[in-house]
């Protein structure tokens, strides 16, 4: 088998066309010298819910989602273009967490799931917490119960809004819900992502309040006890 020096050296080249691409772990473009990738109008799809698109240097996708609805930690690395860019939706509570470590275009659609109530969570970050990551879209597909970190969004699509979207600061071409104060209504232990806030002191708990990362949240004297906050809840 050639050593990597080796396989550096030769022409290789990748011819998707129409193909449908389903992975069940990463797609790699780590080594991209000498390298043609012709991706027609293919869809890949990365089934893993910590499935990463390396991109190596930057490629040239078509249709790209990550389909886990687990949602644990999808990754996209280098500086790619994509027709269309989309992630599942969780179907439990708690966050699914995609990062970028370099800009991204999308020429066609991004599309950011939401799951079936706000605790369920797509958070939408840089790698990098301080370095900002510019996503360039032509479109976004209506947005609900996203988080953003160090995320700009630009192209035709700026700015954009939806709801329930959660500020973790550093980011642009974004506009978020308006900050609220929401009150702890349990009277016995309770998960953070569960039914157990109100608008209002003393109110009905609903799920549409759960706090999102601008809010303020409140722990009145009582109910007691405290929330047993389960992590990543």
């Amino acid at each position: 088998f050639p050593s990597h020096d080796t396989r550096r050296k030769i022409a290789r080249t990748i011819n998707l066309g129409s193909s449908t691409v389903s992975v069940t772990s990463t797609v790699g473009f780590n080594t991209s010298t000498n390298l043609t990738f012709n991706a027609g109008t293919s869809q890949i799809n990365l089934s893993a819910a910590n499935a990463i698109l390396h991109g190596g240097t930057g490629q040239t996708f078509y249709n790209v989602a990550f389909t886990s609805t687990a949602g644990s930690t999808p990754a996209i690395n280098g500086a790619n273009t994509f027709n269309n860019l989309s992630v599942a939706g969780r179907t439990a509570a708690g966050i699914a967490a995609v990062s970028f470590n370099a800009n991204q275009t999308i020429n066609g659609t991004l599309t950011l799931s939401a799951g079936t109530n706000a605790t369920m969570r797509t958070f939408v970050r840089s790698d990098t917490i301080g370095t900002t990551r510019t996503l360039t879209c032509a479109a976004v597909a209506s947005l609900t119960d996203i988080d953003f970190r160090d995320i700009t969004i630009a192209g035709a699509a700026a700015p954009v809004s939806g709801t329930r979207l959660g500020d973790c600061k550093g980011n642009s071409g974004i506009t978020f819900d308006a900050p609220k104060t929401v009150y702890w209504r349990s009277g016995t232990n309770a998960n953070w992502g569960s039914s157990v806030w109100s608008a209002t002191s003393g109110g009905t708990a609903d799920l549409a309040n759960f706090p999102l990362p601008q809010d303020t949240a409140v722990f009145p004297s009582s109910p007691t006890p405290y929330p047993n906050i389960v992590t990543g809840k």
